[in-house]
Order: structure tokens, then sequence, then C-alpha cells
């Protein structure tokens, strides 16, 4: 990955990049909160490409999922930033918190995993599977919520979410979320291709709703 992705995502962070949402870009919903000081952070992101897919999972989310769960945990807050290798490596040395040594060897597995799955060929299964699994193990630590979900596409985050509220009898809170019913929200997701001005807001939407 080059210099250009991680400046990318620098800018992201900082507000001075926007992204905006294509019909076949790959959506990451994630929600890291420290339970201790219920401070966190959560977004849906949408990735144009599978570089920036796996750039943002090596210089953001794992960095931040590590130290967050090391450092911030003491310091009851939520880290959340561009980390690369080095750096969080030198961080997590520094403070020496709890289990300091067993988070680096994991950060290490994760990168190779993840070093693995940029060199095979793209397999969405796979990442769903490596996602699923980094959020299993995380959730174990009785401080830190860790939710992750990844989906292929736009369509595939609204046949998610109208599945999940309708298994839960729950298609009411949803609508009123929404301001709209539960046919005219699966239209949205499903022909968001013809709809530019959507396409720029869904993920706006999405978190101002608290999806």
């Amino acid at each position: 990955m080059n210099k250009d992705l991680m400046d990318f995502w620098r800018r992201w962070v900082d507000g001075e990049e926007e992204i905006n949402i294509t019909i076949d870009g790959a959506i990451l919903k994630y929600s890291m909160i420290n339970k201790k000081s219920n401070d966190g952070v959560r977004d849906w992101v949408c990735f144009t490409s599978k570089d920036k897919l796996y750039s943002f999972i090596k210089y953001i989310l794992l960095p931040s999922i590590q130290i967050t769960t090391n450092i911030g945990i003491k310091d009851s807050m939520v880290y959340f930033d561009v980390c690369e290798y080095d750096q969080t490596i030198k961080l997590l040395e520094t403070f020496k918190i709890n289990t300091y040594k067993e988070d680096i060897e994991e950060y290490k597995s994760w990168l190779k995993e993840l070093e693995i799955l940029e060199n095979n060929d793209y397999n969405f299964k796979n990442i769903i599977d490596f996602i699923n699994n980094i959020s299993a193990k995380v959730n174990k630590n009785e401080n830190l919520e860790l939710e992750l979900k990844i989906f292929e596409n736009i369509k595939s985050v609204g046949n998610y979410i109208t599945n999940e509220y309708e298994k839960d009898n729950n298609i009411g809170e949803l609508e009123s979320k929404f301001e709209l019913n539960k046919n005219e929200i699966k239209d949205l997701f499903d022909n968001i291709d013809s709809n530019k001005f959507m396409q720029k807001k869904i993920l706006t939407l999405l978190n101002e709703k608290s999806i």
C-alpha cells in the first residue's frame, strides 16, 4: 500500500476528505465504545476500491482497536486515527499496559492475515470472516464494545437493515427513523443507483438515524 492511501485516510479522519457512496462499493459499519467512559466512535464508510478497504483496515481499524484496548481503556477514551505499524508497536511498548505483549502479538497476527487476503484473489467472503473474527475476539474484553459489519454494496445494507427490524417485529421503529414506510425504504436502497442525491446522503442518513 502506498503513502497516498495513508495520506488519504489522514485527511478523511481530519474531515478534509469526503467519501461519497458508489453503487458497487463495499460498506463497513463500525462502532467502538469504551464502556467505562461511554466514549466512542461510529460510522459507515464506503470503499471505492479494494486497496482503500485494505488500507483502512491496516492503517486505522486494527491499530485503533489495539491502542484503545490497551491504552484507551486505562485512560477512559477511544483512540481512532491513522497509525503506522512502527508507531503502534512503540505506543504499546511504551505504556506497557496489562497484556500489551499479547496485544502486540495479536496485532502482528492480524496484519499477517490481512496481508494474505491482499496477496490472494479478492474474495469478499474471506474479508467478512476476517472482520467477524476480529469483532468476536475483541468483544471478549469487558470494557470495550466493538461492532463491525461489512457489506458487499449499499443494496446489501438495505436488505440487512429491513430484515433485522422485521425479524425483531420492530419495522415501525425503522419506518420512524427514516420517515418512510417499509416499501419506500426498500425502494430507496434497491434504486440507489438512480438517485444521485441519495447516493451522497445515504451514509449520513444512516449515521444520523443510529441504524
